[in-house]
């Protein structure tokens, strides 16, 4: 999937292929120290040279373009938890 802007970053959900590789999963502890249980904080691109991110709910969190821009990088977009 071709990335190049906002728009299309924000199609990027977790039910589409990032890289063909698996994910890393990232956890929090919610609750009382006591009773704390570990939950899915967040899902991160295990590929090499990418760094996607989405939420638990599978929205995206960070979605980096696979178009360099006119100085060869390649822009970063960011969503906040809940933005649909």
């Amino acid at each position: 999937m071709t990335i190049e802007n906002r728009e299309q970053a924000s199609r990027m959900t977790m039910r589409t292929p990032c890289c063909g590789a698996s994910y890393f999963i990232h956890y929090e502890y919610v609750g009382r120290p006591y009773m704390s249980e570990q939950v899915v904080d967040s899902f991160e691109c295990a590929a090499d040279g990418c760094d996607n991110v989405w939420f638990a709910d599978g929205t995206p969190s960070m979605i980096r373009s696979t178009v360099p821009d006119d100085s060869g990088c390649r822009q970063v977009f960011w969503f906040d938890e809940g933005w649909r």
